[in-house]
């Protein structure tokens, strides 16, 4: 009885270590609004990032991913970049600015959208990490409203580091910003696909 204990132990602390002390993977956390017409969603605008950490180019960098990578998922028809950052321009709109129901009709109207994503990066930055060496995390918060009415859709809130991906002897680690910004990207929007928010049928 002993022995079998003592070699449980120990396969229990060898599959520690084949983990490489992988961390414990949360997906995005979705809260979609009761009265949302999820299924009538097939165009969306996202709207520039607004940037709450200390980098500077945050916002960018994770608004420019964020955008290719839903143009790739094939989840909406996506405005361009370009036309919306033009309706900001004319309106003297900022990114951080709430937009009011009236905006809200007249983006609609111009850019023919369903629905506008507007997102914020609560955290982007690298730090060292016990036995991972220099590892990127990152926070992004994304709302999705409707755009004739302005009513929320869904708000998504998900976190991750680089070494969330670790399966073995490091394998699996992403590195840079820019690679963890995709990967949590790609998960929110599977998220979003599996509670059935809208898509082009």
């Amino acid at each position: 009885m002993v022995r079998r204990d003592v070699k449980q132990f120990f396969l229990y602390v060898f599959l520690l270590a084949f983990c490489g002390s992988c961390t414990l993977k949360v997906g995005p956390e979705t809260l979609v609004a009761a009265k949302a017409k999820k299924h009538e969603i097939c165009r969306v605008a996202v709207l520039p990032f607004v940037n709450e950490t200390r980098k500077p180019e945050g916002s960018t960098l994770a608004y420019r991913i964020f955008l290719n990578e839903l143009i790739a998922s094939g989840l909406y028809e996506v405005e361009g970049e370009g036309e919306v950052r033009l309706f900001l321009a004319r309106n003297k709109l900022l990114p951080q600015d709430l937009l009011d129901a009236s905006l809200y009709t007249d983006f609609a109207r111009q850019l023919q959208v369903d629905a506008v994503i507007k997102g914020k990066v609560t955290e982007m930055d690298v730090k060292e990490i016990r036995g991972g060496g220099a590892t990127p995390y990152l926070a992004l918060q994304v709302e999705m409203v409707e755009a004739r009415t302005g009513r929320t859709v869904l708000n998504t809130f998900h976190r991750r580091r680089g070494d969330h991906y670790r399966t073995a002897m490091h394998f699996g680690m992403v590195r840079t910003i820019s690679g963890l910004v995709a990967r949590a990207s790609q998960e929110i929007f599977d998220d979003w696909r599996r509670k059935g928010i809208g898509g082009c049928r």
